[in-house]
């Protein structure tokens, strides 16, 4: 399954091929002025299209465990976000369930990931 997200108001830009879930990847394409833009939009598609791959709970709760244990606000935000990767409007991913499969393709390169 490929989706795509357009980050730049239909204006074209950089792109970047990024999937979610190592065991059943989804594939978005999305387009925007810059990386940080297009892992905005990125967070954006998951929370409307496939919440399920969020892992806020996770977080807040790790969070709340390295209080508990007396570490400080920001020594529980870091354990917290240690393998979690900050997307659009405070949600979380895994940093191992995303990726770059193509950064910048070319339309020829699109065109050969998706017949390969």
């Amino acid at each position: 399954m490929l989706n795509f997200i357009d980050a730049t108001d239909g204006c074209g830009g950089p792109k970047w091929l990024l999937w979610l879930c190592q065991w059943n990847p989804k594939y978005i394409l999305v387009s925007g002025d810059t990386f940080d833009d297009a892992l905005e939009e990125l967070g954006s598609w998951v929370v409307d299209n496939a919440p399920e791959h969020l892992i806020d709970n996770i977080v807040e709760e790790i969070y709340q465990d390295a209080l508990a244990r007396g570490l400080t606000e920001e020594e529980a935000q870091q354990e917290a976000e240690l393998d979690a990767t900050l997307i659009d409007g405070g949600h979380y991913l895994s940093s191992s369930e995303w990726g770059i499969e193509l950064e910048h393709p070319t339309p020829e390169e699109l065109t050969s990931w998706l017949t390969d």
